[in-house]
């Protein structure tokens, strides 16, 4: 993700103190889905913003106590974006199935929202045993990123989130915002604790494994001035201009930043979604240990990481599956593709998952991901070119694959596109004037496959004939005489 705010860029850099437009996202990606139960706040989707990222399923919403009618959609919505949404979200590489519960129809009183909390927890955790009868490896996540006044002391609560740990449910709560104002009528013993402690459901965060407290912090990476502390909070995550979708302004897209404990619990609940999804073997006590195996310490603070190399043997995980080698295996590390010239044609050598593998559509994978091939001639303008696909017999879960392309030189080809798949044509060198030719030959062969506007728009007339050539053509130009750099890229799930 290009500009994707300092707070998506710490998660992937602890140690950065970078700001501004220049900061990049890299997200992870995983085809398990997880089961989001926000407490919060309604959701609201009618600007259609979340359709942008179709990893999203709204699956359910209710209201506590029943039969209230939601009123309020800002906080639950704006926790939902950084949470996984298409322009700032940190799990939108991860199918994500929303179930959003509203606590907030009953007045703004905190014994109210404290047993709408508690109701609503129950609620999580009956709908969670439901899905496990259909299925026993169903994932789930508890966000609550709010929290009450109450003492910190509640039966009903802990026994609760007893309850949600048993099945499975990771659950996520913020620190508080309490830090500022600690001469609130605190006790000093509290106050030497940290306010953390001080208050419900944070102060349970060191009681319970898998119950995850998250504090939040600076782009300074320091605490923040809001953040409550104490050893109640597990970890901490950015809580300073984060961005989120705000539904008041839908037209602006994530242009409104949030402070606090809110929006780091938000993007911790994404980190242990990733994390479940990545490891769904992992107990809720076993995502909370996963998640703080690599926290990034600072001063006073541990910032929650998520990365794309699991087992950290220097391959991305989406490489390794692609190339068919263990994401949780250090010993299994994908090579190099090899790379020989033949003639006029460049052969690169490479295996694919076999799993993965689709004969019938070679470029088009069976997780509904693609792959393609780029050149370049300075690392810099990468063109994707014509390839044509050998492959041979699978062995050890790996099929041998190998892509031949044109050898280099001056490198022209024509690119035309229809719904999403493109047809290649290389034109061969200095041959540009081919190009009429190849469009001519197209249109003759496949024009009861598309209709008759697309033939015009690449300039032919009614009678076949090139009257204008549209289409792009591209020239590289090698800078070297070894000719032109090649790249795989994976295109993932959309």
């Amino acid at each position: 993700m290009e500009d994707a705010g300092w707070a998506l860029s710490r998660l992937n850099d602890g140690a950065s103190t970078a700001t501004g437009n220049a900061c990049t996202y890299r997200y992870a990606e995983s085809s398990r889905a997880v089961r989001l139960y926000l407490i919060d706040s309604a959701v609201s989707n009618d600007s259609g913003w979340f359709d942008a990222n179709s990893n999203l399923t709204f699956a359910a919403a209710e209201s506590f106590p029943a039969g209230a009618e939601s009123s309020e959609f800002g906080h639950g919505t704006r926790m939902l974006s950084i949470i996984a949404g298409p322009d700032c979200g940190a799990a939108r590489g991860i199918p994500v199935e929303l179930h959003s519960y509203d606590i907030y129809n009953d007045g703004d009183s905190d014994a109210s929202n404290l047993g709408l909390l508690v109701e609503s927890i129950l609620r999580a955790t009956t709908e969670h045993e439901i899905a496990q009868f259909t299925d026993p490896d169903v994932l789930g996540v508890v966000c609550i990123a709010n929290g009450t006044g109450e003492p910190a002391r509640s039966p009903a609560l802990l026994s609760a989130i007893d309850q949600a740990l048993g099945v499975g449910l990771v659950v996520v709560v913020s620190a508080g915002n309490d830090s500022a104002d600690i001469l609130n009528g605190n006790s000093v013993e509290d106050i030497i604790n940290g306010t953390a402690d001080a208050y419900l459901p944070a102060a349970y965060g060191s009681a319970r494994d898998g119950l995850i407290c998250v504090g939040a912090t600076t782009s300074e990476n320091t605490r923040s001035p809001l953040s409550n502390y104490g050893e109640a909070i597990d970890l901490d995550a950015p809580g300073e201009n984060v961005l989120s979708f705000d539904p008041d302004q839908p037209q602006a897209g994530q242009t409104s930043p949030m402070q606090g404990t809110s929006p780091a619990a938000a993007l911790a609940t994404a980190a242990a979604i990733i994390e479940l999804s990545r490891q769904p073997d992992l107990d809720p006590a076993g995502i909370e240990a996963a998640l703080k195996e690599r926290l990034h310490a600072a001063d006073e603070v541990s910032l929650v990481q998520t990365d794309d190399d699991l087992d950290d043997d220097g391959a991305a995980d989406e490489l390794e599956r692609f190339f068919g080698y263990s994401i949780d295996d250090p010993a299994s590390v994908p090579g190099s593709p090899s790379l020989e010239v033949n003639g006029e044609m460049t052969e690169l050598s490479f295996t694919i998952a076999a799993d993965l593998w689709n004969p019938e559509d070679p470029m088009n994978l069976s997780d509904s991901s693609a792959w393609r091939l780029l050149a370049s001639t300075d690392l810099q303008n990468w063109t994707e070119i014509a390839t044509f696909i050998e492959y041979g017999e699978e062995k050890g879960g790996r099929l041998p694959v190998t892509a031949l392309a044109p050898k280099g030189g001056e490198l022209e080809m024509l690119a035309i596109q229809e719904g999403g798949s493109a047809v290649h044509r290389a034109i061969p060198s200095g041959q540009r004037n081919a190009a009429d030719e190849v469009l001519q030959e197209l249109y003759e062969t496949q024009k009861d496959l598309f209709p008759e506007w697309y033939w015009e728009i690449l300039g032919l007339d009614d009678d076949g004939l090139v009257a204008n050539l549209l289409a792009e053509t591209v020239t590289v130009t090698p800078t070297t005489t070894s000719g032109v750099y090649y790249r795989i890229e994976i295109i993932p799930n959309p």
